[in-house]
């Protein structure tokens, strides 16, 4: 996607450098020098691109919120290895892959949604293949999500938790079936049609 749309090369810290945009570099995202540094800068809405728990001491700074876009299609599958577990639980056809845009809370992937978008298939896809295009569409959907805010043309849905469950990281071995019921799947798409 960078090369796509021409994003300068070198590191975060180069380019807010180059466009005077503060930035502080941490270990730890709850860390107290991360809450002075956003307290300060008293942002509206922080994108956060990274992994982990957001703790009350930073989630409460922003005025909308912070944002983050989950690989999954929440509220069904939150947590990790969500594109794996949805086909290892069989439901590519029912929820699919795709990803979702919330606002976080203290939860896991359970804040109030804002966007939604799910992907078509092809006939040779892989969970990297997936992960790839998913990784493009968080970009995408990241700044969609950050306009909308900034134009106030989203709301955000508070989820149904009764609706979903919390996955963790999958098992190698579990891996293997649900590639298997991957390829299975795409297969079966690709002879129905």
């Amino acid at each position: 996607l960078a090369k796509q749309i021409n994003l300068p090369s070198g590191s975060l810290k180069d380019l807010a450098h180059e466009h005077q945009i503060p930035s502080l570099i941490v270990r730890d995202h709850n860390h107290s020098d991360s809450q002075y540094f956003l307290e300060e800068k008293q942002p509206d809405v922080i994108a956060f691109t990274g992994g982990g728990l957001i703790r009350e001491n930073i989630l409460s700074i922003p005025h909308i919120g912070i944002l983050n876009c989950h690989t999954g299609i929440l509220p069904q599958f939150r947590g990790m290895d969500v594109i794996e577990w949805t086909s290892a639980e069989g439901k590519i056809e029912r929820v699919g892959f795709g990803v979702t845009l919330h606002l976080m809370d203290k939860g896991m992937d359970s804040g109030p949604i804002l966007l939604k978008k799910k992907i078509s298939f092809s006939p040779n896809d892989t969970f990297q293949s997936i992960r790839t295009r998913l990784e493009v569409e968080m970009v995408e959907m990241m700044v969609a999500g950050i306009k909308g805010l900034r134009d106030n043309k989203l709301k955000a849905l508070p989820q149904d938790s009764n609706k979903g469950k919390q996955y963790f990281v999958m098992h190698p071995r579990m891996a293997a079936f649900a590639a298997k019921n991957l390829k299975a799947y795409l297969h079966e798409e690709i002879q129905g049609n």
